[in-house]
């Protein structure tokens, strides 16, 4: 195994002090970024110094865990800019009570991707944005803001009226949402067949 003589940390150091905020958590892309090919994760998965996660997907043992790794091992091989989505971001957020069955995922317009508005791919729902929308941190879980994640649910899911209507009422009540945005987001499933 090669030793860094540079003063510098070794990259894999690097990484781990970077995704730490994230539970430790990054992609085989993140990875070859810093100069760390695929044999070298193997040889440190093997050595105990890393777990993989899911393909493609690794986290160091020592890092703390979040409650919310399996969304954030979902969401990382979208890419940069990708955020829990719908009723996984309102899970999140602890608003309403939907429950979902799967990770909602969306993806920046400029991100290659699936069909719009959804894909599903073993227990992820790939939404392709229509435009840039921010990225907020919850739990080291990069979600979308709660209003967006009402209108994403409202529009792309299967949760009928009455449950929308009382993750809405709950995100209006805790003050999280305008009473314009509640207007918007309640229009929105009207709107649909």
């Amino acid at each position: 195994m090669p030793r860094y003589r540079t003063g510098k940390p070794p990259p894999l150091d690097d990484l781990l002090k970077d995704v730490a905020e994230h539970g430790g958590l990054f992609t085989t892309h993140q990875a070859e970024q810093r100069g760390i090919s695929k044999q070298l994760l193997s040889y440190h998965v093997k050595q105990g110094k890393l777990e993989r996660v899911a393909h493609g997907v690794y986290r160091s043992p020592y890092a703390s865990t979040s409650r919310h790794e399996d969304v954030i091992a979902r969401v990382l091989p979208y890419g940069e800019g990708a955020v829990a989505s719908g009723p996984t971001a309102l899970d999140i957020y602890d608003v309403g009570q939907l429950a979902p069955d799967k990770v909602y995922v969306k993806q920046q317009p400029d991100t290659p991707s699936g069909p719009i508005p959804s894909a599903y791919h073993g227990g992820t729902v790939s939404i392709q944005a229509r435009e840039q929308f921010p990225v907020h941190y919850r739990e080291g879980v990069p979600v979308e803001g709660v209003a967006d994640a009402l209108y994403t649910t409202s529009v792309y899911t299967y949760y009928d009226k009455d449950q929308v209507a009382s993750a809405i009422d709950d995100a209006l009540d805790r003050g999280l949402i305008s009473q314009a945005d509640a207007t918007k987001i309640r229009k929105s499933k009207k709107d649909q067949p």
